[in-house]
């Protein structure tokens, strides 16, 4: 597995650990406006510990900061769902909403 995808995947389960708990049921997202804002947390990457910056904005772009790696993206909302797309390179996946 790449650091990229790893990293990618740590920051989905951030996203996720960071808006409530896992047990609770996901909250359908039907509009950006619950995610706009700016997000920060921690992902283990091996056995190091760095720093994650995730802004979402209105316009439904997306800046991803974690090490020296900065990433610009796009939000898209539909079917109750939220996803992201990303570069470089092309990454993608999906949110959750949990409250």
């Amino acid at each position: 597995m790449s650091r990229l995808r790893f990293v990618m995947l740590a920051v989905g389960w951030l996203f996720l650990q960071g808006c409530a708990s896992m047990s609770a049921p996901a909250t359908p997202v039907t509009s950006i406006d619950p995610l706009v804002g700016k997000w920060s947390g921690t992902v283990t990457i091996g056995q190091s510990v760095g720093f994650f910056y995730l802004t979402i904005n209105p316009d439904r772009t997306l800046i991803a900061i974690w090490g020296d790696i900065t990433s610009r993206g796009t939000v898209s909302v539909a079917n109750g769902q939220a996803t992201y797309q990303m570069s470089p390179p092309p990454q993608e996946g999906s949110f959750k909403l949990y409250r």
